[in-house]
């Protein structure tokens, strides 16, 4: 019989195995009806004096990088899959008191997923359709946004997160445990 703790692990589990495929389902869908509704070059203004809609196709990385050089981003593309698997091993093998951890691992491979998804289908590349080059950054995807803003709460949860955290600030760390006890 499953203890309460149990049930609640296996909740978590499926919480963040959802938010998988919401990221993934949310980046294509949008991708999706970008190349639908805009015609590539056409740029409509959507947040005035900070976002663009204009449909891109990137054969590269963030910014075109390595847009030049189709061997190593069919290599990169490639490494991707191992990549995403590991990390979503390691999000379901950490232990429950590492949530947030898990939580933020499956929605940077939902991101992942979902470029990996465009790179294979897509010809041309991925595709780029949130213009934000109005504050200094290019043109991006829902993926993008998921990869970046997951790996740095992840990041910042490796920080400040939990017991084992190197500058805790949720949790007691191991050093005020063994203060405590001398």
């Amino acid at each position: 019989m499953k203890t309460n703790n149990q049930n609640k692990d296996n909740r978590f589990f499926l919480f963040c195995l959802l938010a998988f495929f919401i990221c993934i389902m949310i980046d294509l869908v949008t991708k999706g009806l970008a190349e639908y509704y805009i015609k590539e070059g056409q740029s409509i203004e959507f947040i005035p004096w900070f976002m663009n809609l204009t449909l891109h196709y990137n054969s590269g990385m963030a910014f075109s990088f390595l847009s030049d050089n189709p061997l190593v981003m069919d290599i990169i593309t490639w490494l991707t899959v191992p990549l995403m698997l590991a990390i979503l091993i390691v999000a379901f093998r950490l232990p429950k008191q590492y949530n947030p951890h898990r939580f933020f691992l499956c929605v940077v491979a939902g991101g992942a997923f979902g470029n990996f998804c465009d790179r294979i289908l897509i010809a041309d590349g991925v595709r780029d359709f949130m213009d934000i080059s109005s504050i200094g950054f290019g043109v991006c995807n829902f993926a993008d946004y998921f990869i970046t803003i997951g790996g740095v709460i992840l990041l910042l949860c490796i920080l400040f997160v939990g017991d084992d955290a190197l500058i805790p600030l949720i949790g007691k760390s191991k050093k005020d445990e063994t203060q405590k006890t001398e």
